[in-house]
């Protein structure tokens, strides 16, 4: 009986030091698993910029992984900001009077003082467009979609046009009008217009998008606000 006493005590003494060593090994290889990566920083808020010169998109529609991208775009340094982190001067150079031809009556009474950014670049002052050229063609229905003027505040009229080969003016855009007011546009195009202010002040201009996915169904962007500094 000792014997087998002492047998068993050193069976279970063996069994004991393989449960540790192999223990040991387990917590070992766990150890040396590196732990996940941290979850990123949420982005921190953007330094305001105002943009006054150069050639500039705002809107710039985009439509990237199902989703509505409407940005500023500064073209000349292939910047692209968010709306909220630019802002879109019209210096005092680009004010004009209205002129006594009845077709520019929208604009105001003859005589008025009218500021607006010029659709033939001016180098002294912000050479403004709106582009679609970042939507694939084939996404859209038609390669077509729905560009709104949503809301205008202001101390004026915001007024978006453009003026044909024969001086003939193309009211895009009146916010004298009731809003909301669509244009449908192509995409895949870069163009340029005039974009004019009755007042002098701070202006904020909603925008947003739509349009009929080849892939079936409607969809329409959040409203988003373009604010321009004008004079």
């Amino acid at each position: 009986m000792r014997r087998a006493e002492m047998s068993e005590n050193r069976n279970r003494r063996l069994r004991l030091l393989a449960v540790s060593f192999f223990g040991g090994l387990a917590l070992l290889g766990a150890a040396c698993v590196p732990p996940p990566p941290p979850p990123p920083p949420p982005p921190g808020p953007c330094t305001p910029v105002i943009l006054e010169g150069g050639h500039v998109d705002a809107p710039g529609i985009a439509f990237e992984d199902g989703a509505w991208d409407i940005h500023i775009h500064d073209e000349d340094n292939d910047i692209e900001y968010e709306s909220d982190c630019a802002s879109l001067k019209v210096k005092e150079e680009a004010e004009l009077t209205v002129p006594a031809n009845p077709d520019f009556s929208f604009l105001g009474s003859t005589g008025d003082s009218v500021w607006i950014l010029p659709q033939v670049e001016d180098p002294d002052l912000l050479f403004l467009g709106y582009a679609t050229e970042e939507i694939e063609s084939g996404t859209f229905v038609g390669d077509e979609i729905d560009w709104s003027l949503v809301d205008v505040e202001g101390p004026g009229d915001f007024k978006v046009y453009s003026v044909g080969a024969f001086g003939t003016p193309t009211v895009l855009f009146d916010s004298a009008g009731s809003l909301p007011q669509v244009q449908t546009i192509e995409t895949g195009e870069h163009t340029h217009a005039n974009w004019a202010f009755t007042a002098e002040g701070d202006y904020t201009v909603t925008y947003a998008a739509s349009g009929e996915l080849t892939s079936g169904g409607v969809i329409t962007s959040d409203p988003v606000e373009f604010t321009f500094i004008v004079g």
